[in-house]
């Protein structure tokens, strides 16, 4: 087997820029079977998380990533672990790939004690070191971002904050306010633009007289990459950190597609058909795709990558089997991980 290989990549579309990301990736065979174990693992907890929704083990909302792992495995092999993430409320992909275990996400999603915020934050809310996400509050996550930015310039650290937004929420007059702000004192900010085509059930030229997202920071300059391609994606991120670390704040646009519905409660196919996410799946899927690019450049065989889906499954049930019996947090954990204000004195 060839422990290294060369990939090609389709142009990325540019704004204010000159050059963009390489269209051209060394892939490292240790790096294709991460990168493949990786998106094997999120696609799984989705399928998981989904079935204990179903069996009401999951209350509440879940957002579901499953035909978006590429973006979230590319953006975290091209950073490291000192970038700060700012995540939606569709955050499990990013924290795995950020490092969260596979039973400390499921444990958060039905409210356990184990779960990695103590099962205080749900399947919306899932935080780590560095991982600052998820959030509710549409559109939230690009000032919040912002701010992140400013603290890693103030501080001189060569470091960046990713702040991911749906194209959905990229009419919100915050985001706006937030870019006028990054671009002013030139932050180390990156903005994605998580493009997964429906907004909850509306796709994008029918509320956005503009619907090329990674132009709309304006002056801050932009890119759109596949984002069903997860070379694609992590070469348009080593490029995005790069370029913010000298120039100040970029805008890139990533175009997936969500198999599922917008949460868990939606089935996903009142505003589309069957067939066309059958078409998407069939062509674009971003683990099949891969895995056939791997196999083609020689860097792997069926019986290792069958070995890691293994693995990765039995891992996933295991999990699921011992969060389903971990205990909630006692009545007296509602005092605990509380701010207390102050009172002033008149």
């Amino acid at each position: 087997m060839h422990a290294h290989g060369k990939v090609s990549q389709k142009p990325y579309q540019l704004h204010r820029l000159e050059t963009g990301p390489s269209t051209k990736s060394t892939l490292t065979r240790k790096d294709a079977l991460s990168y493949f174990k990786t998106m094997t693992g999120m696609r799984e907890i989705g399928h998981a998380a989904k079935k204990l929704f179903e069996q009401n083990y999951i209350r509440g909302f879940l957002h579901l990533c499953r035909g978006m792992e590429a973006v979230r495995t590319g953006v975290e092999a091209a950073i490291t672990t000192e970038d700060i993430l700012v995540g939606t409320y569709r955050v499990h992909g990013w924290a795995y790939a950020r490092g969260i275990p596979v039973e400390e996400i499921l444990a958060e999603f039905l409210g356990k004690s184990t779960g990695c915020c103590k099962g205080k934050g749900g399947a919306m809310h899932l935080y780590s070191r560095n991982m600052l996400g998820g959030s509710g509050i549409i559109g939230a996550t690009v000032p919040l971002g912002t701010g992140v930015g400013f603290a890693m310039k103030y501080k001189n650290k060569s470091n960046v904050s990713i702040s991911v937004y749906g194209e959905g929420s990229a009419n919100q007059g915050q985001i706006f306010e937030a870019f006028n702000m990054a671009k002013l004192w030139n932050l180390p900010c990156i903005y994605l633009c998580d493009n997964n085509v429906y907004s909850i059930s509306t796709k994008a030229e029918r509320v956005s007289a503009i619907t090329e997202f990674y132009t709309r920071g304006d002056y801050i300059p932009g890119l759109r990459v596949d984002g069903m391609d997860i070379l694609a994606v992590r070469e348009a991120f080593v490029f995005a950190k790069n370029y913010a670390l000298e120039n100040g704040p970029i805008l890139v646009e990533t175009m997936s597609y969500r198999y599922g519905g917008h949460s868990a409660k939606d089935k996903g196919l009142g505003y589309r058909t069957k067939d066309e996410i059958d078409l998407i799946r069939q062509r674009k899927d971003p683990i099949e795709t891969f895995k056939e690019k791997i196999l083609n450049a020689n860097m792997t065989d069926e019986t290792e990558l069958k070995h890691i889906v293994k693995a990765v499954l039995e891992e996933v049930q295991t999990a699921v089997e011992n969060v389903k019996g971990n205990e909630e947090l006692p009545l007296s954990s509602l005092y605990e991980d509380v701010y207390q204000t102050v009172k002033f004195i008149k």
